[in-house]
């Protein structure tokens, strides 16, 4: 299931404000219970990368082209 857009922000808002008290630059996660908590994904973790980017101004995904089609995964991130 994939969490709604606003409880996404909201959760990148608080990562960024940890991430700011900390001195840290860049985050990344990759297919384990913390991508799964921040924006609803949960990838197959196998040898492709799939992977969230999370900085004070930026959010990217890296992944498959033949992952990125799945229903919802650009809304839920990305809008």
């Amino acid at each position: 299931m994939h969490s709604p857009t606003g409880q996404v922000s909201d959760k990148i808002e608080r990562l960024r404000a940890r991430m700011r008290a900390s001195g840290t630059d860049l985050t990344v996660l990759g297919p384990t219970g913390h991508l799964r908590w921040l924006c609803g994904l949960n990838p197959h973790g196998d040898d492709r990368p799939v992977l969230l980017f999370i900085s004070q101004t930026y959010v990217g995904m890296l992944m498959p082209a033949r992952n990125a089609g799945e229903p919802s995964i650009g809304e839920t991130i990305f809008t």
